[in-house]
């Protein structure tokens, strides 16, 4: 097959994924964010360049009101001006958002392109028209960053089409012809298409690799788990953004782990692990999963309710307790159920866990030692 139509069937696969579509731009906002809010004072950094664009186009842009080439009548004036003052609202809406999702991103897109649109339709000449689409460089610039490709797309495309009406209706209505516009026109194609095309290819190119990056620090190689390291951070993550009730907090320890590796090889004991985490990942749905170092595995499972909170310690007590035969899972667990979860209660509730699995391994009969929030107060 040649790599013509290779690409051809690639370009037509990725065009007609509708879940891709769907989620579009998700991955790349989320990868975005997630790394800003690491930072001290990330956030609010963000919102204030974003939503500084938006808010900038009035000092730039007003001047045009007494320009030659601007707004020729009353009424264009007005609608020029109405742009213009949208335009800061909407900057100041992003800046005072707290937590702007993907779908504000996107919102804030649409409605900047319809405002540059509107604010370039009612200037008086051809020439200003098209030089007035190159903020749309600004827009296509921002997508690249924060909603990756497949959004870039529609906004090259958008920018594209305005671009080419403003050409025709010049040729048209003007007089204008195709070299007289050049001029204009090729800056302009430039800085809304090109420019964002390669910006495009860095930032992907750069987000895979910090991601390997990422994975390679912060998961565990054998297991696909979290390290300790990666923990943390997931932490950190799961804390700030899920407000959920309860958390179940377990340690678990595979009983008789060095006996196991001395009587058949490391090599099994490698997919004993590595089994040990895919069960533990199918029967715990949601959960942040750590390998922390030998057989030892920490997790945190947060629930809306204590009923959900129960459900899990019934799922644990299932993998480490057979009712007949073997138990999926050979180990002990020490769990510990805590209300209203905050960093501070989950650090103490992961050292509590740990006394509980100790307390569960002297005695190899009860497998699993929970406590509960009543159990803890005490």
């Amino acid at each position: 097959m040649r790599p013509a139509h290779l690409l051809s069937l690639a370009l037509r696969r990725g065009l007609l994924n509708r879940e891709a579509w769907r989620t579009a731009g998700r991955d790349e906002y989320a990868f975005m964010w997630n790394g800003v809010s690491r930072l001290r004072g990330g956030r609010l950094a963000m919102r204030v360049v974003i939503g500084g664009i938006a808010v900038l186009m009035f000092p730039l842009s007003i001047v045009m009101v007494w320009h030659p080439m601007g707004p020729p009548d009353p009424l264009r004036v007005g609608l020029y001006i109405g742009a213009l003052l949208a335009s800061v609202a909407l900057g100041v809406w992003w800046i005072l958002d707290p937590w702007p999702r993907r779908g504000h991103a996107v919102f804030f897109v649409v409605c900047s392109d319809a405002l540059i649109l509107l604010g370039t339709a009612v200037l008086g000449a051809p020439a200003s028209r098209i030089c007035g689409t190159i903020y749309l460089g600004m827009i296509a610039l921002l997508t690249a960053v924060l909603l990756g490709a497949r959004i870039l797309a529609l906004q090259c495309a958008f920018s594209l089409t305005v671009l080419g009406v403003y050409v025709v209706t010049a040729q048209i209505f003007d007089g204008a012809t195709l070299l007289d516009l050049y001029v204009y026109v090729a800056p302009a194609v430039t800085m809304e298409v090109g420019l964002p095309l390669f910006m495009q290819v860095i930032v992907e190119l750069s987000r895979r690799g910090m991601t390997q990056i990422f994975t390679e620090r912060n998961r565990d190689a054998l297991t696909g788990l979290y390290s300790r390291q990666g923990m943390r951070l997931a932490l950190r993550t799961l804390v700030r953004e899920r407000r959920l009730e309860f958390c179940v907090v377990a340690m678990l320890d595979l009983d008789r782990f060095k006996q196991f590796n001395d009587a058949h090889g490391h090599p099994a004991g490698d997919l004993l692990l590595a089994r040990t985490a895919r069960t533990l990942r199918a029967e715990l749905d949601g959960a942040v999963i750590a390998r922390m170092g030998g057989d030892e595995f920490l997790l945190y499972a947060m629930r809306p309710s204590r009923y959900g909170a129960d459900s899990v310690v019934r799922t644990l007590r299932r993998l480490v307790m057979a009712s007949s035969g073997v138990a999926p899972i050979r180990g002990s667990i020490g769990a510990v159920v805590v209300r209203t979860p905050d960093a501070v209660a989950l650090e103490r509730a992961a050292v509590q866990a740990d006394r509980a699995l100790y307390e569960a391994k002297r005695d190899r009969s009860l497998r699993i030692v929970v406590r509960t929030p009543e159990d803890v107060r005490n």
